[in-house]
């Protein structure tokens, strides 16, 4: 797959590219809809395995934002910013990450207000804040720079009552006695994964399967096994046959 190929495989409005020579990060912003008011969404840093992976999940999530906007009645469009680094953001300096975050705000400045962003993988609000002093178009900063600080645990909730719901929505009478994978521990995985209180989650996995330990005080054990064979099912493309 090429970005030729990915372009016009969309309804969106507007997708912006931008690659930086110094940093070696590719910048996307995609901004599906402002039928009902500016395009809103997180940006999202990560390590992609292609440059067309990265705007094919920019323009996902960007349209995944507009029926949010939608479905909840705000005033707003959906968009996205995804910044394709070029490793680990651990493994980024910090004269690396401030150069990354400046590119970003210029070009959110370009934007004109058509798209705001605020944090999500890869970003905090931290980072919103050092975003909020290069462009105004951003939200979700820190509560000590006067912002609402992490959403981590509004989204966690939101999470949990998605469980919920398609539980509901299976028949089944609720929760109990079923085991819950939570795949991926950060900031809002760990905290979904502390709402489960009756040992219904079994592993979180991120990146390296000890993160789960704290969440599996016997060991991971079985539940490791477990996810192997879920992901071992999940390429054969008979994952449904697992549960």
């Amino acid at each position: 797959m090429t970005p030729e190929c990915v372009l016009p495989r969309w309804d969106g409005e507007l997708t912006s590219v931008r690659y930086d020579e110094e940093t070696k990060a590719w910048f996307v912003i995609a901004v599906h809809s402002t039928r009902l008011g500016p395009a809103s969404g997180g940006t999202r840093a990560m390590v992609y395995p292609r440059l067309e992976d990265a705007i094919a999940d920019a323009r996902r999530l960007a349209g995944a934002m507009t029926m949010k906007m939608a479905v909840t009645g705000l005033p707003m469009g959906g968009g996205k910013s995804v910044i394709a680094l070029p490793a680990p953001r651990a493994q980024l300096s910090d004269a690396t990450w401030q150069r990354i975050l400046e590119i970003h705000a210029a070009n959110l400045t370009l934007f004109g207000g058509s798209y705001t962003t605020g944090p999500d993988i890869g970003t905090s609000s931290r980072d919103m804040d050092v975003l909020r002093g290069l462009t105004p178009h951003v939200f979700g900063r820190s509560a000590e720079a006067g912002g609402p600080g992490s959403s981590a645990d509004a989204t966690a909730l939101g999470v949990f009552a998605a469980i919920e719901a398609s539980v509901e929505e299976a028949g089944l009478p609720g929760l109990t006695g079923l085991r819950v994978l939570v795949q991926g521990l950060g900031a809002v995985g760990a905290i979904v994964a502390e709402a489960e209180d009756e040992g219904r989650v079994v592993l979180g996995p991120h990146q390296n399967p000890v993160c789960g330990r704290a969440l599996v005080p016997e060991g991971l054990g079985k539940d490791l096994e477990d996810f192997l064979a879920f992901r071992q099912l999940q390429a054969a493309g008979e994952w449904a046959k697992g549960l």
